[in-house]
C-alpha cells in the first residue's frame, strides 16, 4: 500500500492513501485488543471484594435457602433473618465500595498536591 512516485499527487488522491493508512491501522489495532484485552461485563474485576463479603453472601444465599424450603413465610423468625442477612450483605457490598472509592481519592488527591 506504500506509495512512491516521482510526480506530485492531487489532493483527493493524497486524501484517499491517508484514509486508508488511518483505516488500516485502527483495524489492526482493533484485531489486536479483540486478541489481547479480555471481553468481561462490566463489574467483573472486583478488587475490592474479601473474605468477609464472601461469608456474608454465603450466610444470605443459606438464610434464603432456608427460608424458601420453609414455604417463604411472610412473617417469623426465619424471615426476620434471611432479611436481616441480606440487608447485611448488600451494606457491606456498598461500605467496601465507598471506601474503595475514597481510597482511590484520597490517594490521587495525595499524590497531585506532592511535590
Amino acid at each position: 500500500m506504500f506509495l512512491l512516485t516521482s510526480s506530485p499527487l492531487d489532493c483527493s488522491t493524497a486524501l484517499y492513501h491517508i484514509n486508508a493508512y488511518y483505516s488500516a491501522i485502527v483495524s489492526a489495532l482493533y484485531n489486536a485488543s479483540d486478541v489481547c484485552i479480555p471481553q468481561v461485563k462490566q463489574g467483573f474485576f472486583k478488587y475490592w471484594w474479601d473474605e468477609e463479603l464472601t461469608l456474608l453472601k454465603e450466610r444470605a444465599i443459606n438464610s434464603f435457602n432456608l427460608w424458601s424450603s420453609l414455604g417463604k413465610p411472610r412473617a417469623g423468625s426465619m424471615f426476620d433473618d434471611m432479611i436481616r442477612d441480606k440487608l447485611r450483605y448488600k451494606l457491606a457490598i456498598k461500605d467496601k465500595m465507598v471506601a474503595n472509592a475514597n481510597e482511590f481519592s484520597d490517594s490521587l488527591n495525595d499524590a497531585l498536591t506532592a511535590e
